[in-house]
């Protein structure tokens, strides 16, 4: 009975958030084929060489404190320190954010020259991280607050914004500068949208706690790690290309990168996203179910998605045609491997949740 209760709880709320998750890849199959045929190979490249550089320094910055803060919340509150955990969650913000202008300023030029992308899109990139790692925040606190629904409105609300800014503003300056702009313009949409909603009550506390960065760098150090690995298997390569001014390869790859992440990384991660939150809170609570619970998690995850991830690496060349335009066939190259990397992230993640519940001094 406890097993099929464990079962059953996972799928349950699993499937709260798969709508907005649905509403992601029906965003991917419309609208990247959209762009693949309304911009030029170059276009799309340069366009998907920024949003790499933006997935980059928002996983070693802005995401993994708000990942800290899904994780620390809980135990937070329950102490009654929330002024204090909010203004650290700021302080830390603040400083990485500097971090972010200064390594900006000395190495924007160098980028530019070496990739062939102009400053002025660089400079659109850098403004997005802000108004991003605010949503990504912002995201986190929807998990905590077990507030699926809204989140899947929220994600109607962007793509939507995304797809009508680009078509108003792309005929007056050039589609990859209107595309950033678009995205930027979403998200800050997208920001006040989720503030309104949950009318989020922050008070801060200005009380430095150094052992609130060592726990949350010991905690999201795995996470970075992985992520920038994985960022590694999907981007370098068409950074690689670009870098070789094979415009053609990059612009495929990217292309592909994008899907990928659009879809598979989509169905895959909302197990993760889904039970995270579940888990701080069992923990916090000290229940003792918790690590059959992660247990039962991951072979939940692997029994459903190893055919969904089955499909994109013996059939990629059906997906490929179907998907993409005449001129990305040679998406099928590439698409076995991103799936298949994907998939092995995303259960490395719910094995490090295994790892930190082994390891009490460190989760």
């Amino acid at each position: 009975m406890n097993l099929s209760r464990h079962y059953f709880f996972i799928l349950k709320s699993f499937l709260n958030y798969l709508p907005s998750r649905l509403l992601v890849i029906l965003n991917a199959l419309l609208i990247i084929p959209f762009f693949a045929h309304i911009l030029s190979k170059s276009e799309m490249g340069t366009y998907n060489l920024c949003v790499g550089l933006l997935a980059l320094t928002c996983t070693v910055t802005s995401d993994w404190i708000a990942k800290a803060a899904l994780r620390f919340y809980e135990k937070y509150k329950i102490q009654d320190r929330l002024g204090e955990f909010y203004s650290n969650l700021f302080i830390i913000s603040i400083f990485s954010y500097f971090v972010i202008a200064f390594v900006y300023f000395i190495f924007s030029d160098f980028i530019a020259e070496k990739l062939y992308i102009s400053k002025s899109l660089l400079f659109i990139t850098l403004l997005i991280i802000f108004p991003a790692g605010l949503r990504q925040f912002l995201y986190q606190m929807l998990r905590v607050f077990n507030k699926p629904f809204l989140y899947t409105s929220s994600i109607v609300l962007y793509q939507v914004s995304l797809l009508l800014l680009f078509l108003f503003i792309s005929g007056f300056i050039p589609k990859t500068q209107s595309l950033l702009i678009a995205m930027a313009a979403s998200i800050v949409a997208v920001d006040i949208f989720i503030l309104k909603k949950i009318r989020l009550m922050i008070y801060m506390k200005f009380k430095w706690n150094p052992d609130f960065l060592v726990e949350s760098l010991k905690y999201s150090l795995p996470t970075i790690i992985t992520n920038v690995c994985l960022w590694n298997m999907l981007n370098l390569n068409k950074y690689i290309f670009q870098y070789d001014k094979n415009v053609v390869a990059a612009a495929i790859t990217s292309v592909v990168a994008l899907f990928a992440s659009a879809t598979i990384t989509q169905i895959v991660s909302t197990f993760s996203f889904a039970m995270f939150p579940v888990i701080v809170q069992k923990y916090e609570k000290k229940q003792n179910d918790i690590k059959d619970f992660v247990t039962k998690t991951m072979q939940l995850y692997s029994l459903l998605f190893i055919p969904v991830i089955g499909i994109f690496i013996y059939y990629p060349d059906i997906v490929s045609r179907v998907v993409f335009a005449g001129s990305y066939n040679d998406a099928k190259y590439f698409l076995p491997f991103f799936a298949f990397a994907i998939f092995l992230h995303e259960l490395i993640k719910l094995v490090n949740m295994k790892y930190h519940l082994s390891k009490k001094n460190s989760y």
